[in-house]
């Protein structure tokens, strides 16, 4: 009931069929990082009799994964990505602009630049940035979190007791092209 009806079945153009492929290997890569840094936890945790539960867990929560939808452009606008705090989603800056690397698609290659939001302990930002770049084209162009203030109430959501931070990680993937 909540999808529209726009009154057509065509088949999806090529390129969007491709945009969505290449959006999936991305998010795929971002899910498997995470899933693998709170399996590793997780493990530890029974190996050593204790409870399994978010409060132990490196990612306590995904608040967005987006990916741009065109890639990096050679001329692209100064954007400065999303700051961290709250819940909305972040946006990637998809700018070359300001990506250290001054990465650009061009014929030998195509640049996507995505972002994540995550709720997780403090300590293991680095063990999810080598999780996802070690060995891949995937970069770390810019992070920046805040601090979540502890839930002494214990009411609504219960990360544990780490240092919590509300992070944001905008990434560059290098897609090399025919040569």
């Amino acid at each position: 009931p909540m999808m529209v009806d726009v009154g057509a079945v065509d088949a999806p153009l090529p390129e969007d069929v491709w945009r969505a492929q290449v959006s999936y290997w991305i998010q795929k890569d971002v899910v498997d990082a995470i899933a693998a840094i709170n399996g590793e936890r997780a493990d530890e945790a029974r190996a050593q009799n204790k409870a399994v539960w978010v409060g132990i867990m490196p990612v306590k929560e995904v608040i967005s994964i987006r990916v741009a939808g065109e890639y990096v452009l050679p001329d692209g606008d100064r954007y400065d990505g999303a700051e961290p705090g709250g819940y909305g989603e972040a946006l990637p800056p998809n700018s070359v602009v300001t990506a250290f690397t001054q990465s650009a698609s061009s014929n030998l290659f195509e640049v996507k630049q995505y972002s994540i939001k995550l709720i997780m302990d403090q300590r293991d930002i680095p063990r999810l940035i080598d999780r996802l770049c070690n060995g891949t084209f995937h970069t770390l162009l810019r992070l920046a979190y805040q601090a979540v203030p502890p839930n002494k109430d214990m009411k609504g959501k219960i990360y544990g007791f780490a240092p919590v931070v509300n992070v944001v990680m905008d990434f560059e993937t290098v897609m090399l092209g025919n040569v």
